[in-house]
């Protein structure tokens, strides 16, 4: 009987390793469909997030580069207009000035003409007095 008690001892030792190993197996199971379970939920609404994340700072990217593009254009635009209104300015200041001088001679030819009226004026009063008749 005693070998009966040993393999029977032996069998109930075998079961409870077996059915310590399936315990551990069915644990191991389920971490690994909760594993499972968070890699999908991750790749089916994390991984959409970041793909949606990635093209909107690529669309912004893209907007901030045209942007820098525009602004080089208006800056180059910008810095044509100052030139052409510099030569515009330069121009009429010139102009102004050819005309300040006109002014200046001219002013200097009244005031001669106004001297010769008054010299004129002067001499026909003068001989109007020496005449006899008048």
């Amino acid at each position: 009987m005693a070998a009966a008690d040993d393999a029977r001892e032996e069998r109930l030792r075998n079961e409870l390793a077996a059915a310590r190993t399936l315990d551990a197996l069915r644990r191991i199971a389920g971490d690994a469909r909760t594993m499972l379970s968070e890699a999908t939920s991750y790749v089916l609404e994390e991984m959409p997030a970041a793909h949606l994340e990635q093209e909107q700072a690529q669309r912004q990217a893209r907007d901030l580069s045209q942007a820098r593009v525009q602004i080089e254009q208006l800056e180059t635009e910008a810095a044509e207009d100052r030139a052409t209104a510099k030569a515009s300015l330069a121009q009429a200041s010139g102009m102004l000035d050819d005309e300040r001088r006109k002014a200046e001679l001219l002013r200097g030819d009244l005031a001669e003409a106004k001297l010769a009226n008054a010299a004129l004026m002067k001499r026909t009063a003068a001989a109007e007095q020496e005449r006899p008749d008048a």
